[in-house]
């Protein structure tokens, strides 16, 4: 009976999907069908040693596991949902994201001995104008799934860097010195995911990852929604 009733308010009030607008069956859905299919899904669950993996072991930084589930391409479906997130207060959007991202965690024999999540801090400016922290809520999502601790008051972003849409890989590694701060430190070998909405050249990841006093005596994985190549 519920069911029935489900599939009648449906038809009277239809969730759109995010990316086309078209209708779609279910309010747990963001995108259509056909939008789904769309989506550039990357191998990285699949590969350790993937491109992401290696962006990383490129720049020196030897980490225990990277990985994307997609990539944010320009005209994918993916780039009209973290729009949403990101300026369109659709939190809705993160964290559905980042439960397809737990689930895909739980696969992974290196993701297995997590000890916290750590979404990348925004400045407070930032996060007051905007009223929440996209990858915060990624992280939510990630931690209904996977059971993991969420740290929030572990890294604070001390620097207001800017927008780094339109800027290259060393514009970025210069955007983004000094930028972040640690406040806490942890036994040796803890395992910290570090989680973010969209990986392009590493350089926030990279800069939070080196303000952290002894950082190889930890272990660090990273893990977003999209890469962009």
């Amino acid at each position: 009976m519920w069911r029935w009733v489900k599939d009648i308010s449906n038809l009277l009030l239809p969730v759109h999907c995010l990316h086309c607008k078209n209708p779609i069956v279910y309010q747990t859905e963001l995108f259509c069908v056909s939008c789904y299919s769309q989506l550039p899904k990357t191998e990285c669950f699949k590969i350790k040693e993937n491109e992401c993996y290696v962006r990383f072991l490129q720049d020196g930084f030897s980490l225990n596991y990277v990985a994307t589930l997609f990539y944010f391409d320009e005209d994918s479906p993916l780039k009209s949902a973290i729009h949403l997130l990101k300026y369109k207060g659709k939190t809705d959007v993160g964290y559905f994201l980042g439960q397809q991202l737990g689930r895909a965690m739980n696969n992974v024999n290196e993701l297995l001995d997590i000890d916290y999540l750590i979404p990348l801090p925004l400045h407070p400016k930032k996060q007051n104008l905007r009223g929440y922290n996209q990858s915060q809520v990624i992280a939510q999502g990630i931690a209904q799934i996977t059971k993991t601790p969420l740290l929030l008051d572990v890294v604070k972003r001390i620097k207001n860097t800017k927008t780094q849409t339109r800027m290259n890989k060393g514009q970025r590694q210069d955007n983004v010195i000094n930028a972040f701060q640690w406040i806490k430190t942890f036994p040796k070998d803890t395992h910290f995911v570090l989680i973010d909405d969209v990986l392009t050249t590493g350089s926030s990841v990279q800069a939070l990852i080196s303000a952290c006093k002894d950082w190889k005596a930890y272990k660090f994985s990273v893990i977003c929604v999209g890469y962009s190549r």
